[in-house]
């Protein structure tokens, strides 16, 4: 019995300590990219040789420290590091339309990571909770039945569409409660802050959205999930209570066609980084940065409420 509860208190200890320990996994790779944006290429791929050293890393992760390889022109390690990011899940498409693969990589290269392609793609599938995928790609079968191309529209099925959210949140809520927050790897996610499932829940109601918050949390500190899926739900829960949003990962663009950054419930940027540094995700100049976005602090919700039409 004693044997037992050393072995339990084990694990639990050994779980929250992976859990943290993956807040220092997101400061290194955005670390390494920071100083990838800047140029600065030696620094950026020791760093992420660090991070990939001590952690199992993640598909973009890998991807990005192979473009680094390549500014280095190290050939070997770059198609090492690409077919770690098919492993992880990235597929052969998503490699190619990468616009600095494009720029930089030989064709010969391209050649050899399409010949390793069946075998790694092959290697990550294996490593999938089959059943756990074919109950969420239920799921977003369910979501997409009319939201969909071919699915007759939101607004014409309306009631159908309520139904179904409603049902779907129930069955998802109750899977996550007995078996916990989902590794599915990343098929069908077209960017960070999506995959199956934050899809699905994306079209919950924002007290529905809420129940997900501490799953994903915990999912994000055992490091398998993307801390850019729970800031941008925390934030879409804000934005659809017609609140200002808390991490600022959320955007909006206007007539004049600029990007901008939702309103946020405070004016300090180090507030702000400060927050996004406890769930690990990259800083608030970077974001705005990378995507090109504009943020003023002092525009406010009621201003953008006016802007767009909504009566208060």
């Amino acid at each position: 019995m004693k044997r037992l509860f050393f072995v339990v208190v084990l694990n639990i200890y050994m779980g929250v300590c992976s859990a943290q320990d993956y807040l220092e996994y997101y400061s290194l790779v955005n670390q390494a990219s920071y100083f990838g944006k800047k140029g600065q290429y030696l620094a950026s791929d020791s760093i992420f040789s660090i991070a990939f050293r001590k952690f199992k890393g993640h598909k973009h992760d890998f991807l990005s420290a192979g473009i680094i390889s390549a500014h280095l022109r190290d050939t070997l390690k770059c198609v090492t590091l690409l077919s770690k990011s098919i492993q992880s899940g990235l597929t052969l498409e998503q490699i190619e339309n990468n616009k600095e693969i494009q720029t930089l990589f030989e064709r010969r290269l391209i050649d050899k990571v399409k010949e390793d392609y069946p075998s790694n793609r092959e290697s990550y599938i294996a490593n999938l909770d089959q059943r756990e995928l074919r109950f969420y790609k239920k799921i977003e079968r369910r979501d997409q039945r009319y939201r969909g191309k071919n699915g007759g529209g939101y607004k014409q099925h309306f009631s159908k569409v309520v139904r179904l959210d409603s049902g779907d949140f129930k069955m998802v809520k109750t899977r996550i409660l007995k078996r916990g927050w989902p590794y599915l790897g990343d098929d069908g996610a077209v960017e960070k802050t999506l995959n199956i499932l934050t899809q699905a829940i994306n079209h919950f109601n924002p007290g529905q959205k809420d129940f997900f918050l501490p799953y994903l949390k915990q999912a994000v500190l055992s490091g398998f999930a993307y801390p850019e899926q729970y800031s941008a739900l925390a934030d879409r829960i804000q934005l659809d209570l017609l609140k200002p949003q808390i991490y600022g990962s959320t955007y909006y663009v206007l007539s004049d066609g600029i990007l901008r950054v939702y309103p946020i419930n405070t004016t300090s940027i180090n507030e702000i980084n400060g927050r996004r540094r406890e769930i690990g995700v990259p800083t608030f100049e970077y974001c705005i940065e990378k995507y090109g976005a504009t943020y003023d602090p002092n525009f406010t919700m009621e201003q953008l409420k006016e802007a767009i039409g909504i009566k208060k």
